[in-house]
């Protein structure tokens, strides 16, 4: 019987442990998973997790199968939901990307499309690497959430703010994906809505100083 939250589950454990390192940011990014309709995931995923510890391996065709038919769209949303789970500490390792591949070729998407979901994922979390200590100090405020969504230091100034944010526009126009396929349509309207909300959250916070 299949258990789609469960195969869900097991694919963002396969992507978070594919390096052998799980951190605070990839724990933190689980509750995006949320967003493709299933509900709270992070029990399921601590399940998940913790039989990994125990020695039990992820059989990554068969969560893929778990999920059932899906629409490419589908396929592609939840691929790069996962991916955004794994650049999350802006930081992507050869096996997360091979874990990422096989997830793809488990969907039964094209080895293009693939490759774009985890090019987009990356610029999408491109910009200067934050130092430890202040990512560590609040990894769930609006603040820190936007600044790592945006790919900036919290302290950037307007000016480095406003040529993040066009430039992230411009990578994630939906108008430029139309030749892509309708799913990569719908992954940079996400995408761009989320870029929107935290440069809005940004630009708040600067103005009432």
């Amino acid at each position: 019987m299949r258990d789609p939250r469960r195969g869900l589950a097991q694919l963002a454990v396969a992507v978070m442990t594919a390096d052998g390192r799980v951190n605070q940011f990839e724990i933190a990014a689980v509750s995006r998973l949320e967003s493709l309709g299933l509900g709270s995931l992070a029990q399921v995923v601590q399940n998940e997790m913790e039989s990994v510890v125990q020695g039990t391996a992820i059989d990554v065709v068969g969560s893929c199968e778990a999920l059932g038919s899906l629409r490419p769209e589908w396929a592609a949303a939840i691929l790069s939901t996962l991916a955004s789970i794994a650049t999350s500490d802006r930081e992507v390792s050869i096996p997360e990307v091979e874990t990422l591949t096989a997830i793809g070729l488990g969907f039964g998407l094209p080895e293009t499309t693939t490759q774009e979901i985890l090019r987009l994922s990356a610029a999408g979390q491109a910009g200067k690497p934050t130092t430890a200590d202040s990512r560590l100090a609040s990894t769930t405020t609006p603040i820190a959430w936007a600044s790592r969504t945006m790919g900036i230091e919290p302290a950037a100034g307007v000016d480095e703010l406003n040529a993040r944010y066009f430039d992230l526009v411009r990578t994630f126009d939906p108008a430029k994906m139309i030749d892509l396929g309708p799913e990569f349509v719908v992954l940079a309207v996400h995408r761009l809505s989320d870029v929107t909300a935290a440069y809005q959250v940004l630009v708040s916070r600067k103005a009432s100083r």
